[in-house]
């Protein structure tokens, strides 16, 4: 197999007959320009001129003769501009997801030439859009910006209108951020692509300087690169080298939907083929035997590594591509790799926020958000404060957690506590593993540069600002791992893959969402003029992700696609398989064939696990009846301790963190946190009040869901802020439209069952239950949050709300506690559990209705939400006293010393646990 590189070399040396003195290689990343060059060594053994070889980025720059400004400084220069338009903009921290955007979008008009006063006009309010009918003569044009403002409504609410109100500045902020830059010698990566494509179409000087340009690789132009690209052409200063197969050409494919156009307007030398002429079929260099393209499903991240790493063991000695499409399981790989299989080159980097040193100035910052003059401010605060003081770099540094030396002293400036935390750990920096030395070396100078723009531009950036500005550094940074770029065996992330050609490549994580890529970068300007002006969209994004892998996989001896099937990893929620498996499927024109997931592969564990009670364990599990612990129990930790105890051990002992799936609005506990957080908003004053929501206010805000519109996109707003949270737009908006159908029925169920009160929403309940244990009175801590409690004619309604689908009815309490029942109602356990406390913390005396409002029921049609005990409507003070007794043995069992924490015996509640890895029942 010749690579695509060899062949470029061959054919440049053929033509320049090996003096390249005034030739400049361009290509689409810096990595290739090596390899290349390696490639040109091969084919000489005397000395040559090397050619110049640049990246197209660099080379672009260097061309422009700006200085290109990195990323912090641009967005504080943004910032300033934005604060001075707009002087009601927030503050610096709030600004950073927002200035990022912007920065984006501002890239994007200037690499793809468009006229930033027609696009940013564009974007103006209705009312305003007739302004710019005079510089748009476009029918089509003036039709599309209208379907787009139509989609608010005839009356944007208040949040819209400030949110639409940033739209008439645009221009003006581009204007002078542009000339912010420029006045400080700088600019952006897109000034640098306009300048350019400018003085090459335009200055017929410019090109006499420029020797003869040739690039190679390259498959979606940006506009600026086209006509950079048309002007060297028309000088006869420019060769093209492209590499693609006829498989994907010519046949509406979106892997040759861009390279098919570039090949007819950028022709390569008439002689270069990146193919067989003689075998033109896929895989032309192999034939077309079976075995060739292996697929390969898992039930997990780890069970892809260890099937690798057992698969390259057993057949060792090619030159092999390990293309990690989910970079996170670098790690894994990292241990799992047997020096057996040969010499490894990471060639992606490790993940910088994965490392310890990231994630301990992460919590770090997350703690100082919530300090005031008074000390921490909930009790989220507290936990943390209990996490970070358990961490083992907390006492390698000497911090005692009476004060943490300073760290949290609100007289000192965020940034200076940042830096004293930094400088503690660069103290004990030999004591630290090599990867978190790299780790902390590189967060160490991220710090001394935020320090640095905060000395030069004033700005006031707070802890949350620091958390945000970190983060953003360490989700965009890798670090560079020491091993062999000659070994045999390589491993990258998807975009190291282009140009590179191996004999045996394995592709993990191979999902749908992974590759190709389910997010796209936030932007202000809506799909529908991104695709009139020429801007990217999702479609340039498919078809980038389309010929990333067809191109890999064309001169491939064997391919193995690995995807995972189940929700077992963080990143991976759906199990689908990339697209790109089913239309090798159905499309190959060589033998798919499907291997299935070995037993043996991850260790079955035979012997149940289980954890005594004793010494630290034990310790850890009285906290939570130590008044001054802060520890509290809630009906979560009881419902994982009925359903397995093991688990209520790994999450509330060894306080294991279960992924996070609260990552967008649009995922299943975003979605749920967006739903409660609306309602808190549309019913809090009504529990601060007197009054009730009568049958007016309902009518009201039902025949105008604009309303409903405006407050989900403040709540979507808020939740965006928090740690943790990112935006997915696509799917995000249609979140939003899921969830004010499910706020309409809800609103339609309560107008017909409306309260005569509402006395609580989110009702924060803290108390210590008295417990007998072992013949002992204990006060057992204990916490709950109440999502809403009506006054409803003589009794009180305790309301949960549930997102998911959960049944109303059961028939025996017992069946509450039994864990080892199949489908045990835990949602019922929870309401009855939250109205047994509502009783001990207030002195009524009337009936309890504990309720479930099941969001999807209620959109579906059915109206029930109360509670039934043996088919009829449930008052809990008729149950309360065998609830109790059930309590009671609960908390003995979970107490009792000579009772271990032990696994289910009902395997099937493993089946979603984020801990069956540990357990062996994945």
């Amino acid at each position: 197999m010749k690579s695509f590189l060899s062949l470029v070399a061959e054919d440049l040396f053929r033509i320049t007959q090996g003096n390249f003195k005034d030739y400049t290689i361009v290509f689409p990343n810096r990595r290739a320009g090596g390899l290349f060059r390696n490639e040109l060594l091969k084919l000489t053994k005397k000395p040559i001129w090397a050619p110049s070889i640049f990246s197209i980025d660099d080379w672009i720059v260097s061309l422009s003769g700006i200085r290109e400004a990195d990323p912090l400084t641009q967005l504080a220069c943004l910032y300033k501009v934005v604060s001075k338009q707009m002087p009601q903009i927030e503050s610096f921290a709030s600004f950073i997801d927002f200035g990022d955007i912007l920065l984006t979008d501002f890239d994007d008009v200037d690499k793809y030439l468009v006229k930033p006063e027609l696009v940013f006009h564009a974007l103006k309010e209705l009312k305003n859009i007739d302004e710019f009918y005079n510089l748009a003569e476009d029918e089509d044009l003036r039709e599309r910006i209208r379907t787009f403002w139509s989609s608010f409504g005839r009356e944007p609410s208040d949040h819209q209108k400030q949110w639409l109100s940033i739209w008439d500045n645009l221009f003006q902020i581009y204007s002078d951020f542009h000339s912010d830059l420029e006045a400080s010698g700088m600019g952006t990566s897109g000034m640098c692509y306009r300048k350019v494509s400018q003085l090459i179409s335009k200055e017929q000087n410019a090109v006499e300087f420029i020797g003869t340009s040739v690039f190679v690789g390259f498959n979606i132009l940006t506009k600026s690169e086209e006509l950079i690209f048309t002007g060297l052409k028309d000088c006869g200063k420019a060769l093209f080298y492209w590499d693609y197969h006829p498989f994907y050409l010519g046949r509406h494919h979106e892997a040759g939907r861009f390279i098919s156009k570039y090949l007819d307007q950028f022709s390569p030398p008439s002689s270069f083929k990146p193919y067989s002429e003689e075998r033109p079929d896929f895989y032309s260099d192999y034939g077309v035997d079976s075995g060739r393209l292996r697929i390969m499903p898992l039930t997990s991240g780890t069970g892809q590594v260890q099937t690798l790493v057992s698969d390259i063991g057993n057949s060792g000695g090619l030159p092999t591509l390990i293309v990690l499409s989910d970079e996170s399981l670098l790690p894994d790989l990292i241990s799992a790799w047997n020096p057996g299989s040969g010499e490894v080159n990471f060639t992606s980097g490790f993940p910088l926020a994965t490392t310890r040193a990231a994630s301990f100035f992460r919590n770090y910052l997350a703690m100082s958000e919530g300090v005031s003059d008074l000390g921490f401010s909930n009790e989220l605060d507290r936990n943390l404060i209990s996490d970070f003081s358990r961490d083992p770099w907390f006492k390698l540094i000497g911090l005692s957690e009476p004060g943490f030396s300073g760290l949290f002293d609100t007289r000192v400036m965020p940034t200076d506590r940042l830096a004293h935390l930094r400088d503690k750990l660069n103290a004990i920096v030999n004591e630290l593993e090599p990867l978190e030395k790299a780790a902390l070396k590189l967060i160490s100078g991220q710090i001394d540069r935020i320090n640095a723009l905060k000395l030069s531009t004033g700005l006031d950036i707070n802890s949350k600002g620091l958390r945000k500005l970190l983060d953003r550094f360490s989700r965009s940074t890798k670090i560079t791992l020491q091993s062999d770029h000659q070994a045999i065996n390589q491993v990258s992330g998807i975009l190291e893959t282009r140009l590179l050609d191996f004999e045996r490549i394995y592709i993990l994580s191979f999902n749908e969402g992974i590759w190709p890529s389910k997010g796209l970068p936030g932007s202000l300007i809506p799909y529908s003029l991104r695709r009139y002006f020429g801007l990217p969209t999702a479609e340039n994004r498919d078809a980038m992700y389309a010929y990333y892998f067809y191109r890999l996989i064309q001169r491939a001896g064997t391919v193995t696609l690995f995807y995972t099937t189940g929700q077992m990893d963080e990143v991976i929620r759906s199990g689908e398989k990339s697209r790109y498996i089913s239309q090798l499927e159905f499309d190959s024109p060589i033998p798919v064939t499907v291997l299935q997931e070995k037993a043996a592969v991850i260790a079955t564990r035979k012997t149940p696990i289980s954890i005594n009670k004793s010494g630290v364990v034990q310790s850890e599990l009285m906290e939570y009846v130590n008044a001054g612990s802060g520890r509290k129990l809630s009906a979560s930790a009881l419902n994982d301790f009925l359903d397995c105890s093991l688990r209520f051990a790994f999450k509330y002992i060894y306080n294991w963190r279960e992924p996070d799936d609260s990552g967008t609005p649009s995922e299943p506990k975003g979605f749920g946190q967006l739903l409660h957080r609306a309602l808190e908003q549309l019913y809090k004053t009504f529990a601060e009040s007197s009054t009730a929501p009568d049958s007016q206010w309902y009518k009201v805000l039902l025949s105008k869901t604009q309303q409903i519109d405006a407050l989900l996109q403040d709540v979507y707003t808020d939740l965006l802020q928090k740690p943790g949270f990112m935006a997915d737009p696509g799917k995000d908006q249609l979140a939003l439209i899921v969830a004010r159908e499910f706020l309409v029925e809800t609103l339609r169920n309560d107008s017909l069952n409306a309260p005569d009160k509402i006395i609580g929403i989110e009702k924060v309940i803290e108390m210590s239950l008295p417990q007998q244990l072992n013949g002992e009175l204990f006060h057992v801590n204990f916490k709950a949050v109440i999502d809403r409690i009506d006054i409803v004619g003589s009794g009180i309604r305790i309301i949960d709300y549930k997102t998911g689908s959960c049944e109303l009815s059961f028939s025996a309490v017992e069946d509450l506690f039994n864990g080892a029942k199949t489908q045990r109602r835990k949602e019922i356990f929870q309401v009855l559990l939250y109205s047994e406390l509502f009783l001990r913390s207030t002195d009524f005396s009337g009936t309890i209705q504990p309720s479930l409002f099941r969001f999807i029921r209620l959109r579906a049609g059915d109206p029930e939400t109360r509670i039934r005990f043996d088919k009829m409507p449930l008052e809990f003070n008729l149950i309360r006293e065998e609830f109790n007794a059930f309590i009671s043995q609960l908390f003995n069992d979970l107490f009792n010393a000579d009772l271990p924490f032990s696994q289910t015996a009902n395997e099937s509640l493993c089946k979603n646990c984020s801990f069956s890895l540990v357990c062996g029942r994945s």
